[in-house]
């Protein structure tokens, strides 16, 4: 069961840089918590479909093949891509919604 509906504890973690226009992963990353729907940039009441739409823009900003459009190293790609689709596998069951 997650804790406070969409926030779990996260290892302390090295800040990473963003490109500009691109939600602050890296430093929801770098604190004890990381808010899901925070890291999405969606409100906790938004629909599945709102929170798949978003989950999909922002993998595609960030995706690691896509890095050097946004002005990420490949590592710091991989990073926030994987944050986002740990993010999105929790947020997208109602389950662990709830």
């Amino acid at each position: 069961s997650r804790a406070h509906q969409g926030c779990v504890a996260a290892p302390r973690r090295q800040p990473l840089q963003c490109a500009p226009g691109l939600p602050r992963v890296a430093t929801a990353m770098a604190e004890r918590k990381v808010c899901y729907y925070e890291l999405l940039g969606v409100d906790r009441k938004c629909e599945a479909a709102d929170i798949k739409s978003r989950y999909r823009k922002l993998a595609l900003q960030m995706h690691p093949d896509k890095a050097h459009a946004s002005g990420l190293s490949i590592e710091e790609a991989t990073k926030q891509f994987q944050a986002i689709q740990e993010a999105y596998s929790v947020l997208s069951d109602p389950q662990e919604r709830a």
